[in-house]
């Protein structure tokens, strides 16, 4: 079981990297003429770029709400006392809506 709970890690932790290198390349790049739009992304009036940007941001929350829920909730089976490992499982267990 630790070793999977490991490669879990590793996994949310990979993919929450490449999801923060997403939000750098943007497609389509950037506006390079002189003037009032001079370094803004291309396709910002693009319906299906907004959506990227605000999905890209979502999973970026989420992927590392994961990875520090994994992490809190791998150091809370050390502690001795029962009242902190239950307010730990408590937060790992909020529903997100």
């Amino acid at each position: 079981m630790e070793k999977a709970r490991e490669n879990e890690l590793v996994a949310a932790t990979v993919i929450a990297t490449g999801t923060f290198a997403a939000g750098f390349t943007v497609p389509g790049g950037f506006v390079a003429d002189k003037g009032p739009d001079q370094g803004a992304a291309i396709l910002t009036r693009n319906t299906a770029f907004r959506e990227f940007v605000t999905l890209n941001t979502m999973s970026i929350f989420l992927y590392s709400l994961a990875v520090f829920n994994h992490i809190s909730g791998s150091s809370a089976t050390h502690v001795l006392d029962t009242r902190e490992l239950f307010r730990r499982m408590r937060l790992g267990q909020l529903p997100i809506t």
